[in-house]
């Protein structure tokens, strides 16, 4: 049996200079830690695949398409794919969320397989 502690996984920052964590990537899932802080804004122009948030600690607000859902801590959100999202931390304190979302090779092949299944 394996564990992964947060504290210990890698860090880096997003594009946007969010800081992060990655806990885990493999050939089906990656997770990571990011942590906004009061003023910062994580934007994803439009979600291709499956993409869960869980709030652990902090509160902020997510917008998906046009509605907004407030956001606090223990709250797990699933985005749909084909919108565009976003998570700002509004409040005083830091938002620290987890993201679990399929690898990109994964990703890949289950948007080939959608094509295909959509062809006549």
């Amino acid at each position: 049996m394996k564990s992964i502690h947060p504290d210990l996984a890698p860090s880096f920052a997003s594009n946007q200079g969010i800081a992060a964590d990655l806990l885990l990537s493999n050939e089906s899932v990656t997770f990571i830690r990011a942590a906004l802080k009061p003023g910062q804004r994580l934007f994803k122009p439009t979600v291709l695949s499956e993409l869960y948030f869980y709030v652990l600690k902090g509160c902020g607000v997510m917008e998906i398409g046009d509605e907004r859902l407030p956001l606090c801590a223990g709250m797990l959100v699933p985005s749909p794919t084909r919108f565009p999202q976003s998570v700002c931390n509004d409040g005083s304190e830091p938002l620290e969320l987890l993201a679990c979302f399929p690898s990109p090779g994964h990703r890949a092949r289950t948007e080939a397989d959608e094509i295909e299944r959509e062809r006549p």
